[in-house]
């Protein structure tokens, strides 16, 4: 299975660990079906910039 993921679900899979769109990315991860673009790529860098958004990604990855 491929799937093409957009940058909310990508957003919402590094903000919240338990969510749906983290346990489908990490699952397509695992199991190489995960697709972007070059587009959401560059917009997902840019929204993880974002002062509040890199503050909660940061302290969340700092936990692990």
């Amino acid at each position: 299975m491929r799937l093409v993921v957009d940058t909310n679900a990508l957003i919402s899979a590094a903000l919240k660990k338990s969510s749906w769109p983290a346990t489908v990315v990490r699952w397509l991860d695992r199991f190489g079906g995960l697709l972007k673009t070059e587009v959401t790529e560059q917009e997902l860098f840019e929204v993880l910039q974002r002062p509040r958004i890199a503050e909660d990604v940061v302290r969340l990855h700092a936990v692990r």
